[in-house]
């Protein structure tokens, strides 16, 4: 390429707006012409693929204007996305499809800038058009191989489910009458006791990718179970498991199954919900341990299992509406007060409270007289009017105290 090609190239690239709205544009085409997207929910479309498209079109421009070729690492994350795309129930028609429209579109953008009066410009739009044509036609392969190999993958394990029928079976509307039929199928099947287990990552799940089938191999050594075989599937940055039980197996057993999975998994939370029957408690225990995995994000308890019904008092207070009343009535009073004399009243309580109302065990973890402990108690009474003795007055100020580490 001319030096003269070169820089007009750069001049045609700068002229393109590049923003949230031009991938928002492309995203509007992709559901129009491609019926796979137009089923995609809109939590997919706004946190998946508009954050995909707009990094094609950066990555795309800047292929363009520095003459590099796609970087690995860039292949990686296509990978990625078209195998999100498979589990999304998007087919390989529908992929290359959207990929096709996304060149054209930004070709469009590009074509719109150049002045045909301006030879140079004519001419460099057409090296463009080149370059763009070769980099549609790149990631078409990358995304073929990978969506293909996550196909074959797929029919080899059938523990894993696709995630619009994933979707259906946490208790969202089918998104086809096909899902609706697998669905009714599937809960002929599911007729025994579930637990659920939400693996949580802060980062989304790159399905097909290490991060994904490492996790997904993970579970399955650590969860065996007796008869029926695991579902596992991916939702963005949770990967559901769903795991059958037996009448024989105690509660006990189970536990021990789900802290094994959580060994070793420090970036991950492991939210576990109570044992239920048929489908629709697979949707009732996934509500619970999606709930206990967004608490123990909140209390940072990564590497860890949380259970469900160890965090019920953080459920309830944050259900309730009147959450914040909660608050003012009781930490505001006493953090104010410790904040201006340099005191440890919060401190005190929330010991007190995890010690299971012991004065002694207070004592000794504080270090101090439990005669001290019993004195800021008093104190606590009368800041906030709600007696630490008193069973229903302890109930709200450790609702407090539990709101307060969820707000933090």
């Amino acid at each position: 390429m001319t030096e003269s090609l070169d820089s007009t190239i750069r001049r045609l690239i700068q002229r393109i707006e590049l923003s949230q709205e031009l991938a928002t544009r492309i995203v509007a085409v992709y559901r129009a012409e491609v019926p796979d997207y137009s089923k995609l929910s809109a939590a997919v479309i706004e946190n998946d693929v508009l954050p995909n498209s707009l990094s094609l079109v950066e990555h795309l421009l800047t292929s363009i204007t520095t003459l590099s070729d796609v970087d690995p690492e860039f292949d990686e994350q296509l990978r990625d996305s078209a195998v999100r795309r498979f589990h999304q129930g998007v087919s390989i028609e529908g992929l290359l499809q959207s990929y096709r429209l996304w060149g054209r579109l930004v070709w469009n953008e590009i074509k719109a800038v150049i002045r045909p009066e301006d030879p140079v410009e004519v001419a460099s739009g057409l090296e463009v058009a080149e370059r763009i044509m070769t980099y549609v036609d790149h990631t078409s392969v990358v995304v073929a191989q990978a969506f293909f190999a996550e196909v074959s993958g797929v029919r080899a394990d059938r523990s894993i489910v696709r995630g619009d029928l994933l979707d259906a079976l946490l208790g969202d509307a089918p998104a086809s009458a096909e899902v609706e039929r697998r669905l009714a199928a599937m809960s002929k099947e599911l007729s025994g006791s579930y637990v659920v287990l939400v693996l949580h990552t802060e980062d989304r799940f790159n399905s097909g990718s290490y991060s994904l089938r490492s996790a997904v191999d993970h579970v399955r050594e650590k969860l065996r179970p007796d008869k029926e075989r695991l579902l596992i599937g991916a939702r963005g940055q949770e990967l559901v498991v769903v795991y059958p039980t037996t009448a024989t197996e105690r509660e006990g057993e189970i536990e021990e199954r789900c802290e094994a999975v959580a060994v070793g998994l420090h970036q991950y939370v492991v939210g576990v919900g109570r044992r239920h029957e048929g489908v629709q408690g697979i949707e009732m225990s996934y509500g619970e341990a999606a709930e206990a995995a967004a608490i123990a994000v909140s209390l940072e308890r990564f590497g860890r299992v949380t259970h469900f019904r160890e965090v019920l008092l953080d459920h309830l207070a944050r259900a309730s509406r009147f959450s914040h009343s909660l608050i003012e009535d009781t930490l505001v009073p006493l953090r104010k007060y410790d904040d201006e004399r340099n005191t440890t009243l919060v401190q005190t309580l929330r010991t007190f409270y995890e010690t299971r109302y012991s004065l002694t065990r207070s004592a000794n973890l504080l270090h101090v007289h439990p005669n001290t402990v019993t004195y800021r108690l008093r104190r606590v009474h009368e800041l906030t009017g709600l007696d630490p003795a008193d069973p229903d007055d302890l109930l709200l100020l450790s609702m407090g105290l539990k709101l307060g580490e969820l707000d933090r």
